[in-house]
């Protein structure tokens, strides 16, 4: 003992003879050391501790209590029960043995451990048959391997865990014992394999799941190998067969070995499994009646149900396998302020999606009214997230007022007046862009005109797919883009940074090109662009190689501006010419553009039916000559009247056609009277296709093919 423990003593002596300071080692299992406790009470030693840090549940020889908890539950079944079997040793020996034999191993395990004349009984030579019998009886218990007798095998299996002084490893580690590959992978053939490590512990989840060996084994048979080489390289006659005897011998012993390794370790990992299941189930329980605890003490059950890995802890902390008051009590301070927290976290969830539901009814409400506009106007309103910010709204979805009613009139309102300011507030915008000097003074709405081109310096990949805006039509798809989100700027008609700016260049470009096309620029509108189907190219940038060889791209007026922004600098409004019309009937035949009348983009405007999707056009004129509605009834519809074509704000950008220059690719064929004629070809091309389409083996000039100018 130390100083401090005997002067305590010292101090008490008077009090009585026998308050002595005392020898320790005359205390019982004064000089027992830990492992040696360890291996007595059935516990992993320390070297493989983390079995029991991972599965605290796990205590011992966890597969021979599994497999008790199993025949016990099983005996309670039973109504025939005998409270003492003093009488059975009464019987024959002949007869006692045979009852054994209907015992299960572990039963048989528990018996020799229980008295001498038992353990006399079961170990003797003549009981072999009974433990034969009991796992016969058993067949999921792994049989005992060659050269373990049936006790020792079920000791090993239900008795505790014992130290194995073998250091076992995988492969990888052995790589260094023989350097021809070859040889290594006979290496493997030749030890025995095995799953654990340490100690003789039933297999979990942090088990090998790889063979391992053992490095004295490994090192032995390796040695004997160099041996059995070395003497072979040597011209030894009798070397190789020795060797193949050695290999055959060992090969056959590993391979049942590893048999045996892989049945137990399926059955050992089977255990387990089971085991963790009735812990999980347990546990469960328990953690069921602390939440039914809680629940009574009057705490909400949302908030009750985020404390599983909180009492989980607890359980695990205290090693509780059932419901305890005591230390419910000591842990309710703790686990009211977790409750604190759930609850508040509850709430503010709660709160959420009441503003969420409250938000996505706001939205509904926003639809609802967009149909009630001129369907022409859809394309220029704003996003619903815009109109989440206005007063009354905002009132509505985070503080509920109006007794949480949606209040219809007074958004309406709101809405209305908002809109007219938010389309007000853009054009008022684009329109201060304007030059003075640019547009005459006549023009009622300049910003309505085609040679209205505003540039916009950082294309947006997610929004705009070129630089170049050309007419309201345009600006007016991506006024979410350049208005400002507070809305106290568009409210109160503030003026706001501008973020694009008005394209002289582009307005020169445009101008020029319509009154190449014979058009009047101030009165040819953006929207009249579609229907413009020539085609230009650049004459001021060099040739671009494709497919093989150089030349350009044909180009619409639109892409005219953007390729002069792209390149700015650089090109005039005389950098672009118009191609001819033959030209152009080829260069319409070869592009892969999408047709605007087939396109699912047209809307009736005398009805919101399409305010979501939209149809082709010859549906939307079918549907107006159909609908039986007064609304409808138009024998006639006309364009921008009775329906119209919706600009989508994320064009998917035209395939554009390549004129090949090198090598010219004018050539038509004359023979072709179906579409097809348009179609362009090189010379190659032209003289394969008369030859193989119209079997036309020497081509004729001017009657079987001729060529056209592109300029």
């Amino acid at each position: 003992m130390d100083d401090a423990f005997e002067g305590a003593f010292g101090e008490l002596s008077y009090l009585a003879p026998e308050f002595t300071p005392v020898d320790g080692s005359s205390f019982p299992f004064f000089d027992l050391r830990e492992d040696e406790l360890l291996h007595a009470l059935g516990l992993p030693p320390c070297s493989n501790i983390i079995t029991s840090i991972y599965y605290p549940y796990l205590k011992g020889s966890y597969a021979s209590g599994a497999i008790r908890r199993c025949l016990r539950k099983e005996s309670r079944k039973r109504w025939l029960y005998f409270s003492y079997l003093s009488p059975l040793f009464d019987l024959p020996f002949e007869l006692i043995l045979e009852i054994f034999g209907h015992l299960h191993p572990v039963d048989l395990y528990s018996l020799i451990r229980s008295s001498k004349a038992l353990r006399n009984i079961l170990l003797n030579r003549g009981s072999f048959s009974v433990w034969q019998s009991s796992y016969c009886q058993h067949p999921d218990i792994p049989l005992c391997p060659t050269g373990v007798s049936f006790p020792r095998w079920t000791s090993l299996l239900f008795g505790p865990s014992t130290c194995d002084e073998e250091h076992f490893a995988p492969q990888s580690e052995f790589l260094h014992f023989i350097d021809n590959p070859e040889q290594r992978q006979i290496l493997w053939t030749l030890v025995k394999a095995s799953y654990q490590s340490n100690a003789l512990l039933h297999s979990t989840y942090h088990s090998y799941t790889v063979h391992i060996y053992s490095r004295t084994e490994v090192d032995k048979m390796a040695l004997q190998m160099h041996d059995f080489l070395r003497a072979i390289s040597e011209n030894d006659p009798k070397a190789e067969e020795e060797y193949a005897e050695f290999k055959a011998l060992h090969t056959a012993s590993a391979k049942r070995s590893t048999e045996h390794v892989d049945r137990y370790n399926a059955w050992s990992l089977n255990m387990f499994r089971m085991v963790m299941a009735e812990s999980r189930a347990s546990s469960s329980l328990v953690i069921e009646r602390w939440f039914n605890q809680l629940k009574s003490m009057g705490y909400h059950p949302g908030d009750v149900s985020g404390l599983e890995m909180d009492v989980a802890d607890i359980l695990y902390d205290y090693g509780l396998t059932r419901f305890s008051k005591k230390v419910f009590r000591q842990s309710l301070p703790a686990l009211q302020l977790r409750l604190a927290e759930e609850k508040a976290s509850r709430l503010a969830t709660e709160h959420e999606l009441l503003i969420n539901e409250r938000k996505n009814a706001v939205r509904d409400y926003y639809e609802a009214y967009q149909q009630t506009l001129d369907p022409i106007t859809w394309n220029h309103l704003p996003h619903w997230s815009r109109i989440l910010d206005l007063k009354t709204i905002f009132r509505y979805t985070h503080f509920g007022e109006c007794d949480g009613t949606f209040p219809s009139e007074a958004v309406q309102q709101d809405i209305r007046i908002f809109i007219e300011k938010w389309i007000e507030a853009g054009r008022r915008h684009f329109l201060q862009l304007l030059p003075d000097d640019v547009f005459n003074d006549s023009i009622e709405d300049p910003l309505s005109l085609a040679c209205a081109v505003f540039f916009y310096p950082p294309p947006r990949e997610h929004c705009l797919p070129t630089t170049a805006l050309l007419g309201w039509q345009d600006l007016a798809l991506h006024l979410d883009c350049f208005t400002p989100l507070d809305l106290d700027v568009v409210l109160d008609g503030a003026d706001f940074t501008p973020v694009i700016s008005f394209s002289l260049l582009g307005h020169d470009i445009v101008k020029h090109l319509l009154k190449t096309l014979d058009l009047d620029p101030n009165h040819v509108l953006a929207t009249e662009l579609v229907a413009v189907k020539q085609r230009f190219v650049c004459t001021t940038c060099p040739l671009v190689r494709s497919h093989g060889t150089r030349g350009t791209y044909v180009m619409t007026i639109a892409e005219c501006v953007s390729h002069a922004h792209e390149n700015s600098g650089v090109h005039t409004p005389t950098s672009f010419s118009p191609i001819t019309e033959e030209a152009l009937e080829s260069v319409l035949f070869h592009e892969d553009a999408f047709s605007l009348a087939g396109m699912p983009l047209w809307r009736c405007r005398r009805c919101p039916r399409y305010f979501r999707t939209g149809e082709s056009r010859r549906s939307i004129i079918a549907h107006i000559k159909e609908e039986s509605t007064d609304r409808h009834k138009v024998a006639l519809p006309r364009e921008m009247d009775d329906y119209f074509y919706r600009h989508p704000a994320h064009p998917t950008s035209r395939k554009q056609c390549f004129l090949a220059m090198d090598e010219p690719a004018n050539y038509r064929c004359k023979r072709c009277i179906t579409a097809r004629k348009a179609r362009l070809w090189k010379f190659n091309q032209i003289r394969l296709h008369l030859k193989d389409k119209h079997e036309v083996a020497t081509p004729i000039p001017g009657e079987d093919w001729y060529q056209i100018d592109f300029f």
